[in-house]
């Protein structure tokens, strides 16, 4: 994990310096990765129950992009993507968020 986190870093702030751009990682119920003022985050996953995890990233995505678009931090963008995409899991039917 540590050699992999490393890596990560590295790109992240590649693409950072390249392009601009944040780089954020998740991996299913694990801690999601970023960065965080040059250095390397991390933000554990929403908690749920999941039933079916069909369409969970494109949920993370969706409001992390909505979150960073209203202002938000990107931990805070984070957070609610991470919610959203376990809000999706605990649902039998991808994409029936309400």
């Amino acid at each position: 994990r540590g050699e992999l986190r490393r890596r990560a870093h590295e790109l992240a702030s590649a693409w950072k310096s390249e392009w601009g751009t944040e780089l954020v990682l998740t991996n299913g119920a694990g801690p999601i990765w970023f960065e965080e003022g040059g250095k390397p985050a991390e933000e554990p996953v929403y908690p749920a129950k999941a039933l079916n995890p069909t369409g969970s990233g494109d949920a993370f995505t969706a409001c992390l992009a909505l979150a960073l678009a209203r202002g938000a931090s990107l931990r805070e963008a984070v957070r609610e993507g991470s919610r959203a995409g376990a809000l999706n899991a605990a649902n039998l039917k991808p994409g029936s968020i309400l």
